[in-house]
């Protein structure tokens, strides 16, 4: 979805006039109103994408109205603009409200900008429910393999605390199923109709983290100011999924751990880090977010407690819940299902026609410990479905995938074994098959 029709509430005739000029002539359709009653009228027809709202609209109701439009049209991006000692003044509705603000005088460039940004939130917005519908067709909750107690009890335990608004750290070894978990949380509780946000942590620099997390705060050059929104904001009223928090930059934790005590954060080019609601300075615009944090680590809460580079208070808090997701080796009864699970889904993707997994290759996967858990079962999986040449899955297609080194002694076994048969039904024995070859050679 793009930015294509805009409102533009003001009470100022010539100033709503210039402002529709400017986006007119930029290709968007504008739908003009001089007071609340207007605004509220144009919401109702549900046509538009954006809102920008003059603060002293209707005799200085314009935040009144800013809210009865964010109540009726959620979705709707809304821009609260007006004079900037308005805007401080009611400060701490407009953090409530989560209102992205202009200052005046408005320029050309900063009204396009925050259009643009409307349009970028709106594309994650869609990415983020495509990508939900995505796994809710491949990665469902009913196609979550849970036949061990062991990982019963861990799902079990998940959805007890699926409501709970304090964090929640799942700690699993490398290649377990944390993200899958998260989203089984995110599901179970009364936030599963909203985002979520996966974000993982450590992939770029720390100034690029922390941007990406909490957007970043723009200043113009006659005082305007703009958001680009981060994670944390699009994650609003639903889940945040910080995957490998260890990896977490040091400001990025002392920021998430206020986030977490106080409900409120400070975006990337802010001026100081230590502003509150209640002591707002100027060029500083902290914001409220509704967001449950739920973070992942390969170490347990003990593990993590020796690391240096993060912050004991975080931990404290993060360790209040946790689930633990045993390894694959301890949860035999879900090598088998897991395994069927990647191969149907594999071999629709290819366009094969591979219906089972023959009784050897079952022994030898069920025998293997899997260390790599079931990210390496997954990849094990795929590469073999893409090796396969028959209806069913054979030993030798094993050895395409990552467990390769450890399942070819067996193979090789099983292909002695296979040759031996073979050798038998030929004419039953190796000197029998000895004498036939050289009668063949004798023959040429």
């Amino acid at each position: 979805m793009t930015i294509e029709r805009i409102i533009l509430a003001h009470d100022n005739n010539e100033e709503l006039e210039k402002l529709a000029s400017q986006l007119t002539a930029h290709g968007y359709d504008v739908f003009l109103a001089s007071n609340s009653d207007e605004l509220l009228d144009i919401v109702a027809t549900g046509t538009c994408d954006m809102a920008i709202i003059n603060i002293d609209l209707s005799g200085g109701a314009g935040l009144q109205s800013a809210r009865s439009v964010a109540a009726r049209s959620p979705d709707l991006f809304i821009v609260l603009m007006g004079d900037p000692d308005r805007l401080n003044t009611c400060s701490r509705d407009l953090l409530a409200a989560r209102f992205t603000t202009l200052q005046d005088p408005v320029t050309t460039g900063q009204l396009l900008l925050a259009v643009q940004q409307a349009a970028e939130v709106q594309r994650l917005r869609d990415e983020n429910q495509m990508l939900r519908a995505q796994w809710e067709e491949t990665e469902g909750p009913e196609d979550f393999v849970a036949r061990s107690p062991r990982m019963v009890d861990t799902l079990r335990q998940a959805a007890t605390v699926a409501d709970a608004a304090e964090p929640l750290l799942i700690c699993g070894p490398p290649g377990s199923e944390t993200e899958l978990v998260a989203r089984y949380i995110h599901r179970c509780g009364h936030r599963a109709e909203s985002a979520f946000v996966r974000f993982e942590c450590g992939r770029t620099n720390p100034a690029t983290e922390e941007v990406e997390l909490f957007g970043r705060e723009y200043h113009g050059p006659n005082g305007g100011t703009w958001l680009g929104s981060g994670r944390l904001e699009l994650a609003n009223g639903g889940t945040l999924f910080l995957e490998n928090i260890t990896a977490l930059s040091p400001n990025c934790q002392a920021k998430l751990l206020r986030f977490i005590e106080e409900g409120y954060f400070l975006c990337s080019g802010a001026d100081r880090n230590d502003a509150t609601p209640e002591h707002e300075v100027a060029g500083l615009s902290p914001r409220r977010a509704n967001v449950r944090i739920i973070c992942a680590s390969r170490y347990s809460a003990h593990e993590l407690a020796p690391f240096e580079a993060f912050r004991d208070d975080l931990l404290y808090r993060l360790h209040s819940l946790s689930v633990v997701i045993p390894p694959l080796a301890q949860r035999p009864e879900d090598i088998i299902p897991l395994a069927e699970r990647f191969l149907h889904r594999f071999a629709v993707e290819a366009s094969k026609g591979i219906y089972g997994i023959s009784e050897e290759a079952r022994a030898l996967i069920e025998k293997y410990d899997w260390p790599g858990n079931v990210a390496e079962l997954k990849g094990s999986m795929r590469s073999a479905v893409a090796s396969a040449q028959h209806k069913t899955l054979l030993p030798e297609d094993l050895l395409h995938g990552p467990s390769r080194s450890i399942v070819s002694n067996a193979t090789a076994r099983y292909e002695r074994r296979r040759r031996s048969r073979d050798t038998r039904s030929a004419g039953g024995g190796t000197a029998r098959v000895a004498r036939m070859r050289a009668e063949e050679k004798n023959a040429c």
